[in-house]
């Protein structure tokens, strides 16, 4: 399995901004082999990136903190079976050593050690 992860516009909130790219994907079952966020945010050592629309057809209570923090990222979103929620790439001494994945249909966290 290989993951490229590649920003659009640097420094900027859009839609679609963070697109990734899983090559040779046994997950595909559970995970789309490609997915699309909107904003990146940082936590220490941790990036988390996500789209918050205002209206969507999931249930999650991403969708109700996370705007408390930052605002939303477009006014509305559809998401579709195996498209990740949000991304979050773990780093040690600027390396990503991991990455997770979350899934709300079927609802399931994807960890990947690197």
């Amino acid at each position: 399995m290989n993951i490229k992860v590649r920003a659009i516009e640097k420094n900027s909130i859009a839609q679609d901004n963070l697109r990734v790219s899983i090559e040779c994907n046994n997950l595909s079952e559970i995970l789309d082999s490609s997915a699309s966020f909107d904003m990146v945010m940082t936590l220490h050592d941790r990036y988390i990136a996500v789209v918050l629309p205002e209206q969507t057809n999931i249930n999650d209570i991403m969708f109700s903190t996370f705007p408390m923090v930052v605002q939303y990222t477009r006014h509305e979103k559809y998401f579709k079976d195996k498209e990740p929620l949000c991304m979050s790439m773990f780093t040690e001494n600027g390396t990503v050593v991991k990455m997770s994945f979350k899934v709300y249909s079927p609802e399931t966290l994807i960890e990947l050690s690197i």
